[in-house]
């Protein structure tokens, strides 16, 4: 009988990383050329909020931009597949008398629908029917699955669709939604500022999602608390818009943030999102950073 251990290949060593080769830093022709088609106004609005003495500077501040808004992603995806994923199965829950996590409750063909309208209600149409033809619109032969449908609809449905609930359908469905919500019992729900309040945050995660989304800068402070002077103000604010995302993550499921706080989206925030890194990119932003 043949030893089987012996047909096993051997493990080969983890190769070790090597550090890519320095790359010089780019002429003055190069930087004033990439300066150009970044755009003038675009620049300006670095160059007077940083307060930007140099060209180096400038581009050191733009970088820095383009990085933290991007450290927003790996939270910002999390926050809206989880956020996403609660309210389709307790709206299911509600809507199916507790008999299924993924039924069509946004199908207002049927009597337990859920209200949507406007361009939410538009937005399901779409999935559903076919493209108008003489003014009529036909069902699809083939319906999408119910995760399907929530997979395809926006970032935007849904603070719109949570806000559009009937007094009794919220008080059971954020409740459900939300378990860990300070104070957040059924008859919290039953109350329009408490709603209001829950929605004004969602939609403020939205307005950042969406400003990282156009390239826009995050920084800015009328899209923060309008108050920033000073870009250490604008960092601040910034940390602060992600500890608000972490409060929703922890409403939802407190094992998410544990989670994200073990990632590199974690670490890599933490150090970018600093008024060290701010000085390095723009007092070097053409070294290497980790």
């Amino acid at each position: 009988m043949s030893n089987s251990a012996s047909t096993i290949p051997p493990v080969s060593a983890a190769p070790v990383p090597v550090a890519p080769a320095a790359r010089p830093a780019p002429t003055a022709a190069e930087l004033g050329a990439a300066m150009e088609l970044i755009a003038k106004p675009r620049l300006d609005a670095y160059r007077s909020f940083f307060n930007c003495s140099t060209d180096v500077e400038l581009i050191g501040a733009y970088l820095w931009g383009q990085a933290v808004a991007g450290s927003f992603q790996p939270i910002v995806s999390t926050y809206e597949v989880v956020l996403r994923n609660a309210v389709h199965k307790h709206a299911s829950l509600f809507a199916s008398k507790s008999t299924s996590e993924s039924h069509p409750w946004y199908d207002h063909t049927r009597p337990e629908a859920l209200p949507t309208k406007g361009k939410s209600r538009d937005k399901i149409d779409d999935l559903l029917y076919e493209p108008p033809s003489a003014g009529l619109r036909m069902r699809r032969a083939v319906q999408p699955s119910p995760d399907q449908v929530v997979a395809s609809l926006s970032f935007g449905f849904w603070p719109n669709f949570l806000q559009g609930l009937t007094k009794f359908q919220r008080q059971k469905i954020l409740h459900e939604i939300f378990p860990y919500y300070p104070n957040g019992s059924p008859k919290h729900w039953s109350f329009d500022a408490n709603v209001n309040s829950l929605i004004d945050t969602l939609k403020k995660i939205q307005d950042l999602r969406n400003r990282i989304a156009h390239y826009e800068p995050v920084w800015k402070p009328h899209r923060l608390t309008g108050s920033e002077r000073h870009w250490s103000q604008a960092v601040l604010g910034l940390r602060n818009e992600h500890a608000r995302i972490l409060d929703v993550l922890q409403w939802c499921c407190p094992a998410t943030p544990v989670l994200y706080k073990v990632s590199f989206g974690w670490r890599a925030f933490n150090i970018i999102c600093t008024t060290a890194a701010v000085q390095a990119y723009m007092a070097t932003p053409f070294a290497p950073y980790p």
